[in-house]
């Protein structure tokens, strides 16, 4: 197995903390160390992070702790506004609202891989409450960064709406999205109402007319709405993703061996799945085929081609290597390979 230097970018409130680039096998002494731990699945739940930096400078810290406070106080009386009706969004502005009000809490970019085959892993919003921590261990200054993907219309979205009999599963969605949306406060209710008139029926008295009946946080029912029409949905830069169960999110499988690129001999879980840990590719997402190969990089491991439900990115710029850990399910799909 052949390990390229590691390279690595990290950006914090649009600035970027740490820039590591490899030259050729070697790593480059970083100008600050880092860790961090990204987890990224196939469910319809917040994805966390866990960013450390150490020995940002005074000057530094104390930028990012005013920028946070501040990203906290703009989104918050943003978000108040337009929820009170004092701001109005007019039909087509939603997104742009919606994307303006993440935009205003602070995001983490994480860039990672080996030599030149580096790309995104991450792009989470920051947590508002002890988003950003700084401690003094006695000998470092500690930078502790936690942030989350889909937080905000997993945790705040709530509906209480019926569906019409015979609607579509795409106008599902887009009621879904809507009721986020209407609840965060990125779409008004007038609007809301009268965009999807054919789709809602409204009733004095608790209950349901010849519909489906959705009531409760959004993340709930948008679960059990998965369950019956067999799909799978997860967060993806703040953005929830829909999948037919089971099914790729890409045609190509990333090509996985313990000959090459996979650190330990796959772990056999049950009902066939895999639990498999290789060295970081930017191309390993939830929801990407892969397949796997023993020490000859020939003969397949299980089904050979397996589905990543859950990735676990871990690494650092100073001493732990970057590790891609995931829990494959066996999938029937044919795709091709990369190499």
């Amino acid at each position: 197995m052949e390990q390229f230097g590691r390279t690595i970018r990290v950006i914090v409130h649009g600035v970027t903390l740490v820039d590591q680039r490899a030259s050729g096998n070697e790593d480059i002494a970083p100008t600050l160390d880092c860790d961090f731990q990204v987890t990224r699945w196939v469910k319809p739940e917040p994805q966390p992070l866990t960013l450390t930096v150490y020995n940002l400078s005074e000057e530094n810290r104390n930028r990012l702790t005013q920028q946070q406070e501040r990203a906290a106080q703009i989104g918050w009386k943003r978000l108040q506004a337009v929820q009170s009706g004092a701001v109005l969004v007019l039909p087509g502005q939603e997104a742009a609202v919606q994307q303006s009000l993440v935009a205003e809490t602070g995001r983490v970019e994480i860039f990672a891989g080996y030599g030149d085959d580096a790309g995104r892993l991450c792009s989470y919003q920051i947590m508002p409450q002890d988003g950003i921590k700084h401690e003094f261990t006695g000998v470092d200054w500690v930078t502790t960064i936690r942030a989350q993907d889909g937080r905000l219309p997993w945790q705040n979205a709530w509906v209480t709406q019926s569906m019409a009999p015979g609607i579509l599963l795409r106008d599902v969605q887009r009621v879904l999205l809507a009721s986020e949306e209407l609840l965060e406060g990125t779409l008004d209710e007038e609007t809301f109402a009268s965009a999807y008139p054919e789709l809602l029926q409204y009733k004095p008295t608790p209950g349901y007319r010849n519909g489906y009946v959705l009531h409760g946080p959004t993340h709930e029912m948008n679960t059990d709405l998965l369950e019956t029409l067999g799909l799978d949905a997860f967060y993806r830069d703040g953005t929830l993703q829909y999948t037919l169960k089971g099914a790729a999110t890409w045609p190509d499988a990333v090509r996985l061996s313990t000959a090459n690129n996979v650190i330990a001999v796959p772990e056999a879980m049950e009902r066939g799945f895999y639990r498999a840990k290789s060295l970081i590719d930017h191309r390993l997402e939830p929801g990407r085929q892969v397949q796997l190969f023993g020490d000859d990089d020939v003969t397949p491991i299980g089904v050979g081609t397996f589905r990543i439900e859950e990735v676990v990115y871990t690494g650092s710029n100073y001493a732990q290597p970057f590790d891609a850990t995931m829990i494959l399910r066996p999938s029937g799909i044919t795709a091709s390979a990369n190499p």
